[in-house]
């Protein structure tokens, strides 16, 4: 009764939509607890050159796994989608942390703090340029997101 009521009020793709950012939710939250918690851990066998190499130089990797990329690509995609693209600032800040966060310079892991409020203001503002300015700004607006990107950057430990 109440699955019926529920199609009648938002249809059937919606709620399919719905129930696919669900899903993805708990996917990247289980995914991501796993990663987080110092508790749960790999173990892996170091060969001695390995460790001598990490003893003279920090290392730097990536740490993010393609099943939580696909996700977070997914939510991004229907966040910005669903929102007829006015959520894309918040979707940009949704790959952006995934991104970031997953990242190890020189045995350091990096930390992203910008949120999709902050980064809207200026999306605005660049938006209007690239519309003013016919699409010359354009060549810019990569840079100044990359610019905004690395002022919200900072290391974690």
């Amino acid at each position: 009764m109440t699955l019926s009521i529920l199609l009648g009020m938002i249809g059937p793709y919606q709620l399919l939509i719905l129930l696919l950012l669900l899903v993805v939710g708990v996917i990247i939250y289980f995914s991501s607890r796993k990663q987080n918690n110092p508790e749960i851990k790999t173990s892996r066998v170091e060969s001695t050159s390995e460790v001598e190499s990490r003893l003279e130089v920090k290392k730097s990797d990536f740490d993010g796994g393609v099943l939580e990329y696909i996700g977070i690509r997914i939510v991004a995609f229907l966040l910005t989608l669903i929102t007829l693209g006015f959520g894309y600032p918040w979707a940009k800040c949704l790959i952006v942390r995934w991104t970031v966060n997953h990242s190890i310079i020189e045995g350091r892991r990096l930390k992203f703090h910008g949120t999709g409020i902050g980064l809207f203001g200026r999306w605005i503002i660049w938006i209007l340029l690239c519309i003013i300015t016919i699409g010359i700004y354009a060549f810019w607006l990569s840079i100044a997101m990359e610019k905004w990107k690395i002022k919200n950057t900072s290391f974690a430990n």
